[in-house]
């Protein structure tokens, strides 16, 4: 029988890339990292949100030690449990940090409540299903959250994809804005005043299978800025 096609950049010579980008790809997921993950997700739903001290927070500030309210230690808390359970590779979530940095200017939430938790999820969903042959199932990543139902996660992915415009190819430089950031929140050494669960949650484990999670009718939608939106949302317009 003959050979599976190929898609055109997997033929590409791994030796043609940035090497900063290949450097980059083989970065290990640790505490810095998700520091800076969350750092970029909270300025992100700051901006969705429409706070008015949003703009001012600069982007060398990621992964530096500050005062956090108890809602981004949670949110902290959600991020570290994606990533164990979900067994989430750091290529994986460098696409969705593109993504979101992408979605960003057209993101508009009406709710606060999970907006975090709801943007970083959306964004890593379809960042790994977009990268990966082999991903979770929508039901498996409702279990690794230990937050949202199923039904909660596939109208997550689809809001998400819908503030993307389904446009989900990624460039270099898509993955490359965030080197800097990266390695800014490494050098910095300083404890931080959030939750940090031991680094050895982060070993692969299975997915559990029973956890408390948010009703469907709790979890409100995500919503581009553009008059378009999914249907059968729970959650006020937003204009």
């Amino acid at each position: 029988s003959p050979a599976p096609a190929m898609h055109a950049v997997s033929l590409v010579d791994p030796t043609s890339h940035y090497p900063a980008l290949m450097q980059l790809v083989n970065t290990k997921i640790s505490d810095p990292v998700i520091a800076y993950i969350v750092d970029c997700v909270s300025e992100t739903v700051d901006y969705g949100l429409e706070r008015a001290d949003s703009a001012s927070s600069p982007q060398t500030s990621r992964g530096h030690s500050r005062t956090r309210p108890s809602s981004h230690q949670r949110f902290y808390t959600f991020v570290c449990t994606v990533l164990s359970d979900a067994r989430v590779s750091f290529p994986t979530v460098l696409v969705a940090l593109a993504y979101i940095a992408r979605g960003c200017p057209r993101l508009r939430i009406g709710i606060e409540k999970y907006a975090s938790e709801r943007v970083f999820l959306g964004a890593l969903i379809i960042a790994s299903k977009y990268t990966q042959d082999s991903t979770l199932r929508n039901v498996h990543w409702a279990q690794c959250t230990r937050l949202f139902s199923t039904r909660d996660v596939c109208r997550i992915e689809y809001d998400f994809l819908t503030v993307l415009g389904w446009k989900l190819a990624v460039r270099e430089e898509d993955l490359l804005a965030h080197r800097e950031g990266f390695l800014a929140a490494a050098l910095n050494s300083s404890p931080r005043t959030h939750i940090r669960p031991p680094m050895e949650g982060l070993v692969a484990t299975r997915p559990h299978t029973h956890h408390r999670r948010a009703s469907s009718g709790s979890v409100p939608d995500l919503e581009p800025s553009s008059p378009q939106s999914s249907e059968g949302s729970v959650s006020p317009p937003t204009p």
